[in-house]
C-alpha cells in the first residue's frame, strides 16, 4: 500500500481498501486509521464513511458509528449500503 501511495495512485481508495482488509481481518483499530487517512484524502468517500461507521459499530462506540453513517447518508441518501449499515447501528442501540 505504502508503494502504491508512494507511486501517486489514488491514495484515498487505496487507504480504503486497506480498511477494508484490515475490517476483514477483525482488526478494527488498524482500520478505523486507514478508514479516516482515506477521508482525510477525500472527505466525499460514501462507502468510506459506511466502512468507517461499521468499523465504530465493531469498536461499540455507537455515537460515532452513527456520526459516521450520517455522515455518509449525507453525501449519498439512497446508498443501500449506507442505509443497511445505519438500520444495524440502529438495531443495536435499541437493544442496549
Amino acid at each position: 500500500i505504502e508503494l502504491a501511495v508512494s507511486q501517486g495512485q489514488a491514495e484515498d481508495f487505496i487507504w480504503k481498501i486497506q480498511g477494508d482488509i484490515l475490517f476483514e481481518m477483525d482488526d478494527y483499530g488498524k482500520a478505523r486509521a486507514s478508514y479516516e487517512k482515506a477521508l482525510e484524502m477525500n472527505s466525499n468517500g460514501t462507502d468510506t464513511w459506511a466502512g468507517l461507521a461499521l468499523t465504530y459499530y465493531k469498536l461499540n462506540n455507537t455515537s460515532k458509528a452513527l456520526e459516521s453513517i450520517n455522515k455518509a447518508l449525507e453525501i449519498d441518501p439512497n446508498n443501500e449500503v449506507a442505509l443497511h449499515y445505519k438500520e444495524i447501528i440502529l438495531n443495536q442501540t435499541s437493544f442496549s
